[in-house]
């Protein structure tokens, strides 16, 4: 897995969910947390690092920031724009804390 690789594919796959939510664009793919080069590294590869402190919490927050985008998407379909930018804000948050902790393994 080619770190940088990872983080600018969630920074691209974040910042066109964004777009959707905030009218750029007019429509959103989301993709589930399997379905991405670190969801595939971490029920593959990723799993020699099981034991490590760091894995089931970047699992889970990985898990999350999918599952935040799809949901700043339904909500955007559904015109309820304000808890869309709240999902949005999640995300980032999210986010940083998923770069942060794959530029320190």
């Amino acid at each position: 897995m080619l770190v940088e690789q990872v983080i600018l594919a969630h920074l691209d796959y974040l910042n066109q969910i964004v777009d959707f939510v905030e009218g750029r664009k007019p429509e959103a793919q989301t993709r589930s947390h399997t379905e991405c080069t670190l969801g595939r590294w971490l029920a593959g590869e990723g799993q020699e690092h099981r034991e490590a402190p760091w894995f089931d919490e970047l699992f889970e927050r990985h898990r999350r920031f999918h599952e935040v985008t799809q949901a700043a998407v339904q909500l955007t379909q559904e015109g309820r724009g304000a808890e869309a930018q709240e999902k949005v804000n999640e995300a980032y948050q999210l986010f940083s804390w998923i770069e942060s902790t794959l530029l320190n393994l």
